[in-house]
């Protein structure tokens, strides 16, 4: 499955022209899209809509038929998210986490004991293991659109579409996203793992 920075980039333009920060612009075309994306209940369905078909057409190189299924993903759970995370700036010494989906939904308390920690993320340390486990389109569609209503928060869309266009992949680079979003959930290698997170999150 491609994953170029212009498949990423057609995906956080087509989101962002689906759900426009000026409501005025949220037209009725714009909310009938993205209605009929969130009631398809499966992959196929998503492949089915004319959205799709005018969303693939606007790659620079035309998709395999193979590479349709993580396409159809990653629109079916973009069009579940409302509002887009702003990236912030690190606070001086400290190393940012692009506000990844995979903090934004992890643990917040980590000053309590193991269990408080697991109980304190938005997404529970098991369904995470679940998601990383998933590879089947169909049943990442699920988990997916599981995760961001269990965030129930602006979510970062390029690092969703990013991870999205790889996850059910079964290689090096696909190894090295959902490495990442353990990474990133647990908060590992920041000296304040909060940083990144909104202030009613932390």
């Amino acid at each position: 499955m491609r994953l170029d920075k212009e498949t990423t980039e057609t995906f956080v333009t087509w989101w962002r022209d689906l759900y426009p920060t000026n409501p005025d612009l949220q037209t009725g075309g714009r909310r009938a899209v993205s209605a009929r994306l969130r009631r398809c209940g499966s992959v196929w369905d998503i492949m089915m809509e004319p959205a799709f078909a005018s969303l693939v057409r606007q790659f620079p190189t035309a998709p395999s038929p193979e590479e349709l299924p993580a396409l159809a993903l990653t629109m079916g759970v973009l069009a579940h998210v409302r509002t887009e995370t702003p990236t912030p700036k690190a606070p001086d010494g400290q190393k940012a986490f692009r506000n990844a989906v995979a903090r934004e939904v992890g643990p917040t308390d980590f000053g309590g004991s193991p269990n408080e920690v697991a109980t304190s993320a938005r997404f529970k340390p098991n369904r995470l293991e679940k998601l990383l486990e998933t590879r089947d389109p169909e049943e990442c569609l699920t988990a997916f659109r599981r995760l961001v209503r269990l965030a129930n928060a602006p979510l970062n869309i390029r690092d969703l579409a990013h991870s999205l266009l790889r996850w059910p992949a079964e290689d090096a680079a696909a190894d090295r996203i959902r490495t990442r979003w353990v990474h990133d959930y647990w908060g590992i290698g920041s000296q304040n793992p909060l940083s990144a997170l909104p202030a009613d999150a932390r």
